[in-house]
């Protein structure tokens, strides 16, 4: 994951989080996934930084959109994951 004084420009897929943006420091969520689970996370960032224009993809990225997706799109309708 980049750290917030990373000099390169974000994403324009980014994704910051609010307690980033407003200067307070975003607390970690650390997680075990099973063998399949992991590979297919690496397959996806490997696919994103094969087409990427700018900065590499990383899990952590990758997570923290996918999360943020399921949260804006599932979360605020009340779905379950």
């Amino acid at each position: 994951m980049r750290a917030t004084s990373d000099p390169r420009p974000p994403k324009g897929n980014a994704v910051a989080p609010a307690a980033v943006a407003e200067g307070v420091r975003a607390s970690p969520v650390m997680v075990q996934l099973e063998p399949p689970v992991l590979a297919a996370l690496d397959a996806w960032v490997a696919r994103l930084n094969e087409t990427a224009s700018g900065p590499p993809w990383t899990r952590g990225e990758v997570v923290r959109a996918a999360l943020v997706r399921a949260l804006e799109e599932r979360g605020a309708a009340g779905e379950e994951p």
